[in-house]
């Protein structure tokens, strides 16, 4: 079946800082940025031993004298649950001092955090108005751009509007969002604001799934086994499906086992079927779920 990209929690941010010799040389930089350093060298095992508890000791530090990278790094630690137990609250108050002093990331991710209630009341709007700020901006990676345009996909604390959530997409993609090329080669094969255009949707595809996206092998995969844009063919089907697999994604290892169910492109069987079925249920694919049951009835005892 055909997906969507939806935002199950915050982005990951990509740590990018020089060696810690390099820091300690430009002392003149400041003190925070030399303990950043210095905790981005233990995150990433630079010269040091790599430890993210020492990495995290040092990060505070850069972060409690107000480095908004490091900031950021804090938060991201706290969310995750790296160098220390999980804490969404404590992970909002560190991103919210990185937003506080413009830090785009830390806009970006004050954004998700009231998108999903992390460690705050849930709050569309607020939402909204955070990652209206990051991508005012102009300075991220399509991040904030493509939380927009799901807000607008779904109406959520906003009317429903396909063609200004393609507008956010399309701006997103432009940043390099995968999430946002999926998103926009979803909205052609469902025309959704735009006519419904399948070649057009299996371009944006495939600009996705030449930067590893797993959920736009599973679209392309959907496509070429219902004749989308493209000649029906189970067997190419398979292939996209299994790349996809091959990456956790659920939907793929579910539409595996739909294959092996039916015998398209593949002899039928049951027992490979529910092998497949039980994979993606087992991340808590519903279609997997129902799947399971379905075919219990048809196996034999």
């Amino acid at each position: 079946m055909i997906k969507k990209v939806i935002i199950y929690g915050l982005p990951a941010f990509i740590f990018v800082f020089a060696a810690i010799a390099l820091f300690l040389i430009a002392t003149s930089m400041g003190r925070a940025l030399v303990e950043g350093g210095i905790g981005d060298s233990y995150r990433l095992g630079l010269g040091v031993s790599k430890n993210d508890q020492e990495s995290l000791k040092w990060l505070l530090k850069a972060a409690s004298n107000g480095n908004a990278a490091a900031q950021v790094c804090v938060g991201y630690d706290y969310v995750s649950g790296i160098g220390t137990s999980e804490d969404d609250q404590e992970a909002r108050r560190w991103y919210q001092k990185a937003a506080d002093q413009g830090n785009v990331d830390g806009e970006t991710a004050m954004g998700f955090f009231y998108y999903k209630g992390k460690g705050v009341t849930q709050n569309y709007q607020t939402a909204m108005s955070w990652l209206r700020k990051a991508s005012a901006q102009f300075a991220g990676t399509g991040t904030a751009e493509c939380g927009i345009g799901y807000i607008y996909l779904e109406g959520l604390g906003v009317t429903r509007d396909y063609q200004e959530s393609m507008k956010w997409f399309r701006l997103a993609a432009e940043h390099g969002s995968v999430m946002a090329e999926c998103n926009i080669g979803y909205l052609y094969d469902k025309g959704l604001g735009v006519p419904r255009d399948y070649q057009e949707g299996m371009k944006w595809y495939m600009k996705a799934d030449a930067k590893g996206s797993a959920l736009a092998d599973n679209n392309i995969g959907f496509n070429y086994e219902k004749g989308h844009g493209v000649p029906q063919d189970y067997q190419e089907a398979m292939q996209w499906y299994r790349k996809g697999a091959e990456q956790g994604e659920p939907h793929s290892e579910n539409s595996i086992g739909n294959l092996y169910k039916n015998g398209f492109g593949v002899k039928k069987d049951y027992q490979e079927a529910m092998k497949w079925f039980e994979k993606a249920a087992a991340q808590g694919d519903p279609d997997a779920k129902k799947s399971i049951a379905k075919l219990k009835v048809k196996m034999p005892i």
